[in-house]
């Protein structure tokens, strides 16, 4: 019996564990041919001419409308609204979204669904290269 409850615990902490890190946001230079993140960081550098930064959010449900990433600027912890891009939702599959940064600073990305429940978060920093 006691081994029994010791393999429930387990596999419960298990689903809750797996529950957590479900949906997730992150942060790439480019997406390879088959969908998946290359160079995920949380901090870029960009040209005087702009660097393209992907938005990689993973759903925990599937998603069949579209999502939007709400780009903030934060500045001594005051978030300043930048940008809405949306991105059609394709079922259980990631949404990507890529955007050219131009300025250097932190930032917070939501992303929220049709119903503006909010999915996920990421900060984000961009540095100024030479």
């Amino acid at each position: 019996m006691k081994k029994y409850r010791v393999l429930f615990i387990l596999i419960l902490l298990g689903s809750f564990t797996s529950l957590l890190s479900a949906q997730s946001l992150s942060f790439c230079e480019k997406l390879d041919g088959a969908g998946n993140p290359v160079n995920a960081n949380s901090v870029f550098t960009v040209g005087k001419n702009g660097s393209p930064v992907v938005f990689y959010y993973v759903p925990a449900q599937p998603i069949n409308a579209a999502v939007s990433f709400d780009v903030y600027a934060v500045n001594e912890g005051k978030e300043v609204f930048r940008s809405t891009l949306k991105q059609a939702g394709n079922g259980a599959k990631p949404v990507s979204k890529q955007m050219t940064f131009y300025d250097a600073g932190h930032y917070r990305i939501y992303v929220f669904d049709e119903n503006d429940k909010q999915l996920a978060k990421g900060d984000l920093t961009i540095r100024r290269g030479n």
